[in-house]
């Protein structure tokens, strides 16, 4: 969850203003997403995933999970980057900056300080 440009949420929140404008593509679609890179440390798992229909960076996102296995998380057929108590969700999420290496590299750093 966050603001995104200019201050339109993009978390799912249906307490939004009711004119405020909608931006095409700004949420990920759970469903439409390629997992391009991954890192399992200990019990943590960082991925690099791509949501082709997000335009904010380039629809990438580099998320950390806890508590369930790389070979779980590409078994989904449904990701959602959001942070929710109702889903699998993300501990952590970083901006992936250039083609996400970046934010694997301060993704590492955060779990390595959890462990």
């Amino acid at each position: 969850m966050g603001v995104g440009i200019g201050g339109i949420s993009s978390c799912r929140n249906e307490h939004t203003e009711p004119n405020a404008p909608t931006l095409v593509g700004q949420n990920p679609d759970p469903k439409n997403f390629i997992i391009k890179d991954s890192l399992e440390i200990d019990k943590y798992v960082i991925l690099l995933v791509e949501y082709p229909d997000c335009i904010n960076y380039e629809g990438l996102k580099v998320l950390v999970y806890q508590g369930i296995s790389l070979v779980n998380l590409q078994k989904l057929t449904s990701l959602d980057p959001h942070f929710c108590k109702e889903c699998i969700s993300p501990i952590a999420r970083f901006a992936p900056e250039i083609y996400g290496q970046e934010g694997m590299a301060h993704a590492r750093v955060y779990v390595e300080a959890l462990i």
